[in-house]
């Protein structure tokens, strides 16, 4: 009796592929449509050169919020969903380098949002603790804070 499975029985005929020179977006939007877990990565001449897996992509999702190594202990996220016109997102990061802060990250998303508005979710160090409430009270002033999030003492603010 064989208990031996060749690699051409399992492999698939036709495997989805990405090019080398794909985005890690594009390679995210490419898994999650077509449901899979990892992607072969070929060069110009179809050989591959590589693989692409979820992890890599939750890698890179941690590594572009900020949220890497040792300094993720001490950060603060805000999420705000504030008007879609230039120069909004610049209002709120002028609000947290005011107080001295550094901006880890600055991401943005149209989803789930009225017409006119977007999200953006900040990542900070460097904010003296003890000023929150004042800052707090200046993000009010000038849009909607959905939510704060203070990594180091793991609390956790809701506002919408």
């Amino acid at each position: 009796m064989n208990f031996y499975i060749s690699l051409a029985e399992i492999m698939s005929q036709n495997p989805i592929t990405v090019p080398f020179d794909f985005t890690m977006e594009e390679t995210a939007e490419l898994l999650l449509e077509n449901k899979i877990s990892g992607v072969p990565v070929i060069d110009y001449d179809g050989q591959i050169v590589g693989m692409i897996t979820q992890t890599d992509v939750f890698k890179m999702m941690i590594s572009v919020t900020g949220l890497t190594g040792k300094k993720h202990t001490q950060g603060i996220q805000f999420a705000f969903q504030v008007e879609d016109h230039p120069g909004s997102i610049k209002e709120v990061a002028d609000i947290i380098r005011k107080y001295n802060g550094r901006l880890g990250s600055i991401l943005s998303s149209y989803e789930n949002v009225p017409e006119g508005f977007r999200k953006i979710y900040i990542r900070s160090f460097g904010l003296d603790r003890e000023k929150i409430p004042e800052i707090m009270e200046e993000f009010k002033k000038i849009t909607t804070v959905l939510y704060m999030i203070d990594h180091r003492l793991n609390k956790r603010e809701i506002f919408q």
